[in-house]
C-alpha cells in the first residue's frame, strides 16, 4: 500500500492530535507551525512527523514542506484568514483533498466558490456530534478520516464540580470536546470549553479519545 502524503498547517492542539492520529494509521505526515517555541515543543513529542517552522501563507514555505507532492492538506490554525489563504494556495498547487478550518461565513463562501468543499466548522461539528449522541446515534461515522481510531464518551462530572478543564487528570490521548450544561426546565446548553472553563456539578463532559 502506498503511503499518502499529508501536510498540516497549524501546530496547535488540533494540528498536533490530527498529525499523531494520521501518522499512526499509516499516512506520511508533515506539519508547518509558525511559532519557533511551539515547533521546539512539537519536535520533542512528534518524532515521526516532519516539522517545518515558518509562515505557511508564503508559497516558499509551503513548497519547502512538500505541498507539490501532497495528497491531503489540512489548514488547522486558529486564524481563519490564514487558513483560507493556505487552502487556496494548496488548491493552486493541485492538491486534490483539502480540509480547511473556518468560522467566518464569508471565507467559507469564498472557499466553496473556489471548489474547496471540505470545510471544518468546529462548533457545528460539535453540535452535530452531541445531537447524534443524545439521540442515541453512534457519531463515529463522522470520523471516517481517522479510520475508527477515536471514541466518544459522555461522563457525569459530579466528582469534578468546581475544577477547571486543564486541571482534569486524564490520559494524554483524551481531550474534552464539549460540556453539556443542564439548566432549569430541562434546558441544555452546549459549551465548547477553553482550558480555563469551570466545570459545574451537574455538567456532562464529552470526551474524545484515541483508541488503544
Amino acid at each position: 500500500m502506498v503511503r499518502e502524503n499529508v501536510l498540516i498547517v497549524g501546530g496547535g492542539r488540533t494540528g498536533e492530535e490530527a498529525s499523531s492520529l494520521l501518522e499512526s494509521v499509516g499516512y506520511r505526515v508533515s506539519l508547518i507551525e509558525l511559532s519557533p517555541k511551539r515547533c521546539e515543543e512539537l519536535s520533542e513529542k512528534s518524532q515521526n512527523v516532519t516539522l517545518f517552522c515558518g509562515d505557511s501563507r508564503l508559497p516558499s514555505v509551503l513548497e519547502n514542506a512538500g505541498v507539490k507532492t501532497t495528497d491531503i492538506f489540512f489548514a488547522l490554525t486558529n486564524d481563519d484568514e490564514a487558513n483560507a489563504l493556505c487552502a487556496i494556495l494548496a488548491k493552486s498547487y493541485g492538491v486534490k483533498q483539502i480540509f480547511v478550518r473556518l468560522r467566518d461565513e464569508a471565507l467559507m463562501e469564498t472557499c466553496l466558490k473556489l471548489g474547496i468543499e471540505n470545510i471544518i466548522n468546529v462548533p457545528k461539528i460539535v453540535a452535530g456530534i452531541i445531537s447524534m449522541k443524545l439521540e442515541g446515534v453512534d457519531p463515529l461515522s463522522v470520523f471516517t478520516m481517522l479510520a475508527g481510531h477515536v471514541s466518544i464518551k459522555i461522563k457525569s462530572s459530579k466528582s469534578l464540580g468546581g475544577r477547571i478543564v486543564k486541571d482534569i487528570d486524564m490520559p494524554h490521548e483524551r481531550r474534552v470536546l464539549a460540556i453539556i450544561r443542564h439548566g432549569h426546565l430541562h434546558h441544555r446548553k452546549v459549551i465548547v470549553p477553553s482550558e480555563d472553563e469551570e466545570i459545574k456539578e451537574n455538567d456532562e463532559i464529552l470526551f474524545i479519545q484515541k483508541r488503544s
